[in-house]
């Protein structure tokens, strides 16, 4: 059978979005939404795609997944126990490993061995990992520059343990022995999250009767194959915001263009250029974490569609970083809530971190052990459903307060309370859900304001708009190379009046934009019209701009590289470092014939591995020489770095 359609799915944070599309016409056939249930994944995923199969479920060639879920796992301190092997070197700092030993061995900058392994002190120390851990990482002192004290290692521990192993040098070749390390613990940790993905995914499409190939798409937008996801999960950090810059490419039909992604929590800002984003040179930057992963540069702002708005004692207007479900999302399915928020309006007792439109709802089903009698008491009272602020005081008075917050930020409650969505609900812009409780909290909040209810709608749409400006403009002036962080008050004061000039004032200044924004996500049709006005810019919202992501994760395809050192030595001898090792060869020619001849089967055999047909292999290389003192014509050999490419399409069932 011809291949037709890819089912593409992004898992976010909010919502699971599904498409379908044609594989020739790179056109939506059909698309879904669905709220993800992290308690059990498949129950969202089958909710978004089962809708969309209506028995088209023989011509699916190939489903694709992007996701947040490692993002966020990161963020939130999530995945299993890890404990890492440091070999020649401790590091200074925490990890994100729960255990941690420190091994005799390493290399140095040329790759030669700074002490031999100690096997009987590695069986050791790997002993003291059972049944401690539930994956191991190994990192070694300049392993990129010879990885076989890790390999070593790894066999060990293959040996011993029945566990996940990752090595370092096998993520990244960049030098940095801390990032590095980090980046493999954090591999390490997220293989359970990924594997639970992967796995609800083939459920559903077990259940569904969809016989196809299984990828997911890398942080820099390309895709790769389920086998090699489970083995390198880090790749898939950043995937969400990636697949909505490749799912741009597909909808707006553009190579250049600032690509807006506003989804229910965040704000995702990408430039591109020549049909890619940038990737950033240093490494994708999660939570508090520094890695070695390449993936597209994404800046990323806490302004969405479920951003916490409120206001605050002087009546001013505050919008997020804080997430909050909706109102009137929440009120219709519990309608029971519009009445207990109408009875703590007036209610006194509401403290500085509290707004009278609050309710909360119990989220997760697995809870820590560690939790102490009150918060247990807390969960207990909203296991049935959300309440308000104030039907937990009168329950549990001042004892029950001061845990609020703090289950919040275990992600064990959510918070439910007013938002841009019930904004635009109490607009008239957007009706999927209950408006009357929209304009309940609007109502509240005008009021704790100091003004009509109409005014603080319209404050609060120009809000977001000019916060959505800020962004752009702060991305644009960070992807230029300005550093941002140092802008003095009157560069901001220039920004802000761009932005807010009135007619009556005699300075004006006027922004334009070089490229178009292209606007992603369900509410950019309300605001980003006065943003393009504001900042100059064309304007483009395309056709299933709200799903853009699951339409990325579908037609993205396969890279793979690699990075190889030739480096000349004292004494004539010319030393190779390669993801296989360290080579020492007669010759800068021979050295260089040999990577490139082994370097290309190495990515076409990894490309191969992640799912890739049709594979195509450029080079690139580049020469380090000086001149000698005495400047004579000749130039002696330094290094030369060589990086090797191979690009494929999904090999999709056809």
């Amino acid at each position: 059978m011809d291949l037709t359609l890819l089912l593409g799915i992004d898992t976010g944070g909010t919502y699971t979005d599904g498409v379908l599309l044609d594989a020739q016409e790179q056109v939506v056939v059909a698309k879904g939404k669905a709220l993800t249930t992290y308690d059990d994944l498949a129950v969202g995923i089958r909710r978004c795609i089962e809708t969309l199969i209506n028995g088209r479920a023989a011509a699916i060639g190939g489903v694709s997944l992007s996701t947040t879920l490692a993002t966020n796992a990161i963020v939130e301190g999530r995945g299993c126990d890890v404990g890492v092997l440091l070999i020649g070197q401790a590091l200074e700092g925490d990890t994100p490993a729960k255990h941690t030993e420190i091994l005799q061995g390493g290399h140095d900058v040329k790759g030669v061995g700074q002490a031999e392994l100690d096997p009987a002190a590695v069986d050791a120390a790997v002993e003291r990992l059972r049944g401690k851990v539930d994956a191991v990482a190994i990192s070694g002192y300049f392993s990129v520059r010879n990885p076989e004290h890790e390999l070593a290692v790894r066999e060990i521990v293959h040996a011993k343990l029945q566990v996940p192993v990752v090595c370092a040098h096998q993520l990244t070749t960049s030098l940095g022995f801390r990032d590095r390390t980090v980046t493999a613990v954090l591999n390490a940790k997220l293989i359970p999250v990924i594997v639970h993905l992967l796995e609800s995914v083939k459920i559903v499409m077990k259940e569904l009767n969809i016989d196809a190939p299984l990828m997911i798409v890398k942080g820099d937008g390309t895709l790769m194959g389920e086998a090699v996801a489970r083995e390198k999960p880090i790749d898939t950090i950043l995937s969400g915001p990636a697949a909505s810059i490749i799912g741009a490419i597909t909808l707006a039909k553009r190579t250049e263009a600032v690509v807006v992604d506003m989804g229910g929590t965040t704000t995702d800002i990408a430039i591109l250029q020549n049909g890619q984003p940038r990737i950033n040179p240093e490494g994708a930057v999660v939570g508090d974490w520094f890695t070695r992963v390449e993936a597209a540069e994404v800046y990323t702002y806490g302004i969405g569609g479920d951003s916490y708005l409120r206001v605050d004692d002087d009546g001013e207007l505050l919008l997020g970083p804080q997430k909050a479900w909706p109102l009137s999302r929440m009120v219709m399915e519990y309608p029971y809530l519009a009445a207990e928020i109408r009875e703590q309006v007036h209610w006194k007792g509401v403290g500085r971190n509290f707004q009278p439109t609050d309710c909360y709802q119990h989220v997760r089903k697995n809870l820590p052990q560690s939790l102490t009698p009150l918060q247990e008491e807390v969960l207990e009272l909203l296991n049935e459903g959300p309440h308000s602020f104030l039907f937990i005081y009168e329950r549990l008075k001042t004892r029950g307060m001061m845990v609020i917050q703090s289950l919040v930020e275990q992600g064990l409650l959510s918070k439910i309370s007013m938002t841009p969505t019930d904004i635009l609900h109490a607009a008239g812009r957007y009706a999927i859900w209950d408006t009357s409780a929209a304009c309940l909290g609007v109502e509240i909040l005008a009021d704790k304001a100091a003004s009509s209810p109409d005014q603080f709608v319209s404050n609060a749409i120009t809000d977001v708009v000019n916060r959505l400006c800020h962004a752009i403009i702060k991305s644009l002036l960070l992807h230029d190379g300005y550093p941002v962080t140092s802008v003095r008050s009157w560069k901001q004061l220039v920004q802000d009046k761009a932005l807010t000039t009135g007619l009556d004032d005699i300075l004006h200044f006027r922004t334009t934009l070089k490229y178009p924004i292209v606007a992603l996500g369900a509410p950019v049709g309300s605001y980003f019209p006065a943003v393009a006005e504001k900042l100059g810019a064309e304007l483009i919202i395309p056709e299933h701009s709200e799903v853009a992501n699951a339409v990325g994760a579908a037609s993205g395809h396969i890279t793979e590289n690699i990075k190889i050192l030739i480096r000349s030595e004292a004494g004539g001898s010319v030393v190779l470092h390669g993801p296989w090792g360290r080579c020492i060869f007669p010759s800068i020619s021979s050295a260089r014939e040999f990577a490139l001849a082994a370097g290309s089967r190495w990515v076409e055999e990894a490309a191969g591995r992640a799912g890739a047909e049709n594979i195509s292999v450029v080079t690139t290389t580049e020469e380090f020489n000086i001149k000698p003192a005495d400047c004579s014509e000749a130039e002696f050999h330094v290094e030369t770095r060589i990086k090797i490419v191979a690009v494929g399409r999904p090999n999709w069932r056809r």
